[in-house]
């Protein structure tokens, strides 16, 4: 398991990128729903987390601590249902790790393919 099959279920299920810079509440929101899970799942420290959409370690403490907590309590039902789904997912990936790494894998070839598409596209 590691952080990239995370972001693909989160981008997937809230069909949001997550690297797009903006202050928008569902990208706000997705982003600590991101962050939560890659806390919890995978134990990475704040640092890591945060490189892997290039945001320092005090932007993810922040998520954690207030958005992604407090995303339980304003019963949010749209990214509480996104997190028991998602974290049921990962566990269960967790089980069957051998058959799941590869097909997440294919799939996030595919997804940065895309990407890349997109930006040559933007560029041209």
């Amino acid at each position: 398991m590691n952080y990239k099959i995370i972001r693909n279920k989160v981008e997937e299920h809230l069909n949001i990128d997550l690297e797009v810079p903006t202050r928008q509440r569902d990208f706000v929101y997705a982003r600590a729903l991101y962050f939560g899970l890659c806390r919890e799942l995978l134990n990475m420290g704040l640092a890591q987390i945060g490189k892997t959409l290039d945001y320092d370690h005090a932007t993810v403490l922040h998520h954690t601590k207030n958005t992604f907590k407090n995303l339980f309590l304003w019963k949010e039902m749209k990214y509480i249902e996104a997190y028991d789904k998602i974290s049921r997912e990962c566990r269960d990936m967790k089980a069957n790790s051998w058959w799941t790494n590869k097909k997440y894998y294919v799939e996030d070839i595919i997804r940065e393919n895309v990407r890349m598409k997109r930006e040559l596209e933007k560029q041209n």
